[in-house]
Parts: structure tokens; C-alpha cells; sequence
């Protein structure tokens, strides 16, 4: 199993200020390596959903005193080398995000939920204890805890070629006519092995701006299978033989963060794990059916 976790995430990749897993929280990493549907977010609510995450970054950063924003950090970087002291300024560059190894069994989390209808417009603290990947007991009203349901994006590796598999196995999903189908169900992972010739052309429209390609001819040629789609292998040899580097050139157009879903009931909080806030989950609080205004919730994990 280490030998799995070193592949997919990067070996000892968890560095001082960032949230430390124990060897067996490590081992528990492989239970993310189907590679299930990643979470769906009503285009209509992107980007108040990105607004709200953003704002909730700049707070948590202020907390802690962070610049909140990558030119103030710039701003204090050359203030401080100027000052002649360089050796402060913390560079997280090449540094494996904090969540690979999340949720896993195990895990602990603590913050803030605010509602207008669940907590009447005021903060209580929230609690989520993570019992597997897809499961775990959520916390609102102190002490009272209610089974949830998981539902988060397999992570992406660090490096290497598990990388570039991940990186395909969620263009497969994003990019897959059911999986878009946002009134409809989720695709099973056996439904996401292949990539349809409309999934293609809207990959290449939205990775890099060029539409209407490939023409149907050329990719009848690409595939085994025509009526099938194009596989995994298929894609790869079809992206990559001219340029390796061409997934990981594009992915960063198409790449919408690693989400995860926590659903209780009628709530549900809607999340992304935070790329910049080490150990934080940023998100929205929504309850089903109801068309007003959501709410907002952050956890944080305990370490």
C-alpha cells in the first residue's frame, strides 16, 4: 500500500504548517483509487460559489495574518528580501496539497455553519467525524450527530504517471454526456471508460479553444471501437504521442478544484478543499428544494 500512496501522492509529502497523516491514514488512501464520479455544481451557482469561497480564504488568511492576496504576498516577499530577510519568506512551490490523503477513516473535522433556516441566520459550531471515504457522523447542534454522506472528488497526484491517469480519468467524467447532465442521474465508473465523440470536441473547445475538432473521420481512425468512444489508452497515445506534456498543459483550463459534498438529509454542504489554506474546507450551505439564499460553512482539519 505504500508503495501505491508514494505513486499516486508523492512520497512524504506533508511539510511543516500543513496538516501531518499517520502511516495508517496513508495506507487508507488507496480506498480513493476508483475513480468514481466527481461532484457536479450547478453552473448557475458557480460563481456565487466561487465568490463566497474566496471571501471565506481572505478572512481565514487574515486570521493568521497572510497576505490575502498573491500580490500582497509578492508585496511582502520583496519587502522582506529587501530587508534582508529572505530566509523568512515561506515558498510552498513544489509542495503536495494537503488533502491527497482526505477524507479517510479516522479524520476530524471542526468549524462553522451558518444558515438562514437551519441555524436561523447564526454560527454554530459544526463537527464531522469521517468513519470511510463515503461516510461519516455530522455535528450542528452540539452533541446531536446524524449520519452523513460523502461524496468527494478522488484526488489528483502529485506527480508522475499516476498524475497524468488521474488527470484523464476526470476529463472522462467532466467531459462524459450523462455526467452533464445535470437533471439526470450520476454515471456509473464503468459508464466513464470511454470518452464519445461530443465529449471530445467539447474538451477541446473548453482545454484549448479550438471547436468543432477533431472532425468525426479522425477520430473514427483513433478508436478500437468507434461506437464505443475513444478509451483511455486511446486518448492518451492521441494527446500525448506529439506532446507529453499536452494533459498537464491544459488540465489547469478545465480543472474546477477538488470538490467534496457532505449530504444530510435535506442539507447539503457543498465544498471545495482549499488549495491555499491548509487543512480548510470552504463552501456553501444549501437545503433542497429551497430556492433562497444559502448559507456557508468552513472545516478545518484536526491534526
Amino acid at each position: 500500500a505504500a508503495a501505491v500512496v508514494a505513486l499516486r501522492h508523492g512520497s512524504e509529502g506533508f511539510v511543516a504548517g500543513q496538516p501531518r497523516v499517520s502511516s495508517a491514514c496513508l495506507q487508507g488512501t488507496t480506498a480513493l483509487s476508483a475513480y468514481g464520479p466527481v461532484c457536479r455544481r450547478d453552473p448557475q451557482k458557480f460563481d456565487a460559489h466561487e465568490r463566497a469561497v474566496s471571501a471565506q480564504l481572505k478572512h481565514w488568511r487574515r486570521q493568521r495574518k497572510i497576505p490575502e492576496s498573491d500580490a500582497a504576498a509578492a508585496a511582502k516577499k520583496k519587502y522582506l528580501v529587501g530587508l534582508g530577510l529572505g530566509d523568512k519568506v515561506q515558498d510552498n512551490t513544489g509542495r503536495p496539497p494537503w488533502h491527497l490523503t482526505s477524507m479517510i477513516a479516522g479524520q476530524q473535522y471542526f468549524g462553522l455553519l451558518a444558515h438562514p433556516i437551519v441555524t436561523q441566520g447564526n454560527q454554530v459550531d459544526l463537527s464531522l467525524s469521517v468513519n470511510s471515504p463515503t461516510e461519516g457522523e455530522l455535528d450542528a447542534k452540539a452533541g446531536q450527530f446524524n449520519d452523513v454522506k460523502i461524496m468527494q472528488d478522488f484526488p489528483i497526484a502529485f506527480g508522475g504517471e499516476q498524475r497524468t491517469k488521474d488527470q484523464v480519468a476526470y476529463i472522462f467524467c467532466k467531459y462524459n454526456m450523462k455526467w452533464r447532465d445535470f437533471d439526470g442521474e450520476l454515471p456509473k465508473e464503468e459508464e466513464m471508460q470511454y470518452l464519445s465523440f461530443q465529449g471530445l470536441q467539447l474538451w477541446f473547445a473548453q482545454a484549448v479553444g479550438v471547436p468543432d475538432y477533431p472532425p468525426q473521420e479522425e477520430f473514427d481512425k483513433s478508436c478500437a471501437d468507434p461506437s464505443k468512444g475513444m478509451s483511455k489508452e486511446e486518448f492518451m497515445k492521441y494527446t500525448l504521442d506529439d506532446n507529453p506534456t499536452y494533459i498537464e498543459q491544459t488540465f489547469k483550463r478545465i480543472y474546477t478544484n477538488r470538490r467534496v459534498q457532505l449530504i444530510e438529509g435535506d442539507l447539503i454542504l457543498d465544498g471545495d478543499f482549499s488549495e491555499d489554506a491548509p487543512g480548510a474546507i470552504f463552501g456553501l450551505a444549501y437545503l433542497k428544494g429551497d430556492q433562497g439564499k444559502p448559507g456557508n460553512f468552513a472545516l478545518t482539519l484536526r491534526t
